[in-house]
């Protein structure tokens, strides 16, 4: 088998991919674009110990020079393994039978995932070589990193990584890396990501925002869902307050996202619950919408702006196990088309310009204006700059709205009325004291004001 996460040299690239004069070409591409590129990184683990090269792991840019010979045969980097080895405590084999989200600091930070060579970041020469890794590919071209399983390495270890890639872009004379962690499960209701994230000061990483990638999928799954696993607009709305103040206000540096690498696609899952295909593409955009107007950074999932998806894996998922259950590997699927049409493609391409131009739906406040089982309606706020929000997976809605909505008297249309066919019809007029919103089935609105 072959992963592309099973690492056996940081200091090499990846001969799939090309060579160091390929990463830099690829960096110069996107700062052109005003882009920056963001590395993916395995601060915990290399490859797996029962399979593949058992752990080995190599160093040297010109050719592959050995480092770690294997997993069990880690002895020769002084008085320290390289490797954790911890299985036998009886803490471990506990951890081994159950989710990593019940696990206690001990065990996250001592125990395996899965079968992958877990680093000993006490190791002195383990950690200067991911280090050192760090800032070969920031000298390469990177600019931030996303860091891969990120509840799992030593604490303190995280925080030397992060504090010694902003010293050397400061050093370069380069704007600071952002660094945003993998921590499954991770946001509102899991004391041990907050308490992570909001250690802002010494870690300096945000985390992926599990929390509200379920919510998304449960609300545009609506009655589709298992009933004891449906969540209608009003409880995604106090999901989306609720984060602010768990995430001590910087909920909007988390990343947020929809689906990912190691999880159902969600036209997979709205399949597997019976929805039919157009309406599947429709409610994924009600979700994209979503993403890229509530607080946080959208990270889009390959292929979602062209509606991927595998549906034949022949594996059956009922209902109530839709949210504990996985794909893999056919939630990876290569690409089968390039579309620049597709509504979902239209709909990111709108709201990407407007987050580029808008510091309200950038970094503005949440504000609820109204939400039912089916409609959620919110403004982002900043200074004068107001962008109203209107999602509804239901059926046709006309909504009145008391009270100012800071918006010029008039009728819209709204910036993604030529994105989708069912949010061409959508209107919101404004009148002195009071607004009348009409929203098609499976449909968004969205406007913005200057003030």
């Amino acid at each position: 088998g072959y992963h592309g996460y099973w690492v056996q040299n940081y200091d090499r690239v990846n001969t799939h991919f090309g060579d160091w004069q390929a990463v830099g070409e690829l960096s110069r591409e996107l700062h052109a674009r005003a882009m920056r590129y963001i590395e993916d990184i395995t601060l915990n683990d290399s490859n797996p110990l029962d399979n593949h090269v058992f752990g080995c792991l190599y160093r040297s840019v010109s050719a592959d020079q050995v480092l770690v010979d294997s997993y069990e045969d880690d002895f020769g980097l002084g008085p320290i393994r390289a490797y954790k080895h911890f299985q036998s405590d009886p803490r471990c084999q506990q951890a081994e039978m159950e989710s990593d989200i019940y696990w206690s600091y001990w065990q996250l930070h001592h125990c395996l995932l899965a079968d992958l060579s877990g680093y000993n970041q006490h190791n002195r020469i383990i950690a200067d070589y991911l280090v050192d890794a760090g800032r070969r590919w920031m000298s390469g071209g990177a600019d931030d990193f996303r860091l891969d399983a990120v509840k799992f390495p030593f604490p303190e270890f995280i925080a030397r990584f992060t504090n010694t890639m902003i010293a050397y872009a400061q050093q370069s004379r380069r704007p600071a890396p952002y660094f945003v962690g993998e921590w499954s499960g991770g946001g509102v209701g899991d004391p041990k990501s907050l308490a992570f994230a909001n250690a802002y000061s010494f870690f300096k990483t945000n985390i992926f925002d599990f929390k509200l990638s379920l919510a998304l999928n449960q609300f545009i799954g609506g009655n589709y869902e298992d009933p004891s696993q449906q969540l209608s607009a009003q409880g995604l709305d106090a999901l989306l307050q609720q984060r602010v103040a768990a995430f001590n206000g910087r909920d909007d540096w988390q990343g947020t996202f929809i689906d990912n690498h190691d999880q159902m696609r969600t036209l997979v899952r709205l399949q597997k619950l019976g929805v039919e295909e157009a309406e599947r593409d429709r409610r994924l955009d009600l979700a994209t919408v979503l993403l890229m107007t509530v607080r946080g950074i959208p990270v889009i999932y390959y292929g979602d702006e062209q509606y991927l998806a595998y549906y034949d894996d022949g594996h059956h998922t009922p209902p109530q196990d839709i949210n504990s259950d996985n794909d893999d590997p056919y939630n990876r699927p290569g690409m089968r088309s390039w579309c620049r049409n597709t509504p979902a493609f239209r709909i990111i391409r709108v709201l990407a310009d407007l987050r580029r131009r808008s510091k309200a739906v950038a970094a503005g406040s949440y504000d609820p204006v109204y939400a039912d089982n089916d409609v959620l309606v919110f403004e982002r706020r900043s200074g004068n700059e107001i962008v109203f929000v209107a999602v509804n997976r239901g059926a046709t809605a006309t909504i009145s709205i008391g009270g100012s909505l800071d918006l010029p008297p008039g009728t819209y249309r709204g910036l993604l009325a030529n994105t989708s066919v069912v949010n061409k019809g959508n209107s919101l007029t404004v009148a002195p004291g009071r607004a009348v919103l009409v929203l098609g089935p499976l449909s968004a609105f969205v406007v913005e004001s200057k003030g």
